[in-house]
Parts: structure tokens; sequence; C-alpha cells
């Protein structure tokens, strides 16, 4: 097969997987609820649960990443190329890597933390709790000596 076939074929693959990462994303955040407050049957869309949804969504992930790293592996010449024209120097890079850590770090802050709400979440099913905020690891063992 030739080169820009090849290539061809990973695109649309890409392609194709992030459009499937896409839909079942969005399926899990708005149609499928999730949590220990709601009915069992809001965890259904389409007669799939929210879990099956994201076992989907899981499969899209790894064959988006086996097909990006190949892509990453065809076009490595060219990126190499590309990035010494552009970045004649390296601390070119260090604006790039801050904002890397800047998305990484404003991600983590925005992401809500409600421990309360799953704090017995465990407990009903007879399961060893986690351990959360403000919560000596004693007293937790102590909770479920018998």
């Amino acid at each position: 097969m030739k080169k820009t076939t090849t290539r061809f074929w990973v695109d649309v693959i890409m392609f194709v997987s992030l459009f499937g990462l896409l839909i079942t994303g969005l399926i899990m955040a708005f149609f499928a609820d999730s949590g220990p407050n709601v009915t069992e049957a809001s965890k259904y869309f389409l007669e799939l649960h929210r879990h099956q949804w994201g076992g989907i969504h899981s499969y899209f992930a790894i064959v988006f990443t086996l097909m990006f790293l190949i892509h990453l592996i065809l076009e490595w010449k060219w990126i190499v190329g590309k990035t010494r024209s552009l970045f004649k120097r390296a601390w070119m890079l260090v604006p790039i890597v801050l904002m890397a850590v800047l998305i990484i770090f404003i991600s983590w802050a925005v992401t809500p933390k409600n421990y309360i709400q799953y704090k017995k979440f465990n407990k009903m099913w007879g399961q060893l709790q986690m351990q959360w905020p403000n919560e000596s690891p004693v007293d937790s063992i102590q909770e479920n000596l018998p």
C-alpha cells in the first residue's frame, strides 16, 4: 500500500473515532445521568447503561490513541523539520510548555469537588469506605472493625 493511502486511512479512522468520542461523551454528559442521587432508570439511554456508554467511549479512545501514534510515526520527519524551522531557538518552546501546564491546572481547578455527596455511597453496599479529607485513617479503620 502506498504511504499516502496509509496516511489517508489512518486519518479517516482517527476522524471516525474522534467523532465517536464526541458523541459518546455528549451522551454521558447530557443524556445518561450519573451519581448516587439519581434513579437507576435515568442512567439508561437508548437501552444502554451509562457504564456501557463509558465502555464504548473507552474503545473509541483506544482506537484514536493508536491511530494518533501511527500518525505521529508516519509524519515524524515533517514534524521535526517544521518544528526546527518555526523554533530556531529552544527557549521559544517555553511558552508552549507553560500554556500546557496552565491548561492542566485550570482543568483541575474548575472540576467540581463535592465529597459530601459521595461520602456514604459505598457504605450501603458493605464496602470499605474511601479516605475523605478531614478524616483520620484511624477513624475509618475503627468503623470497619467487627
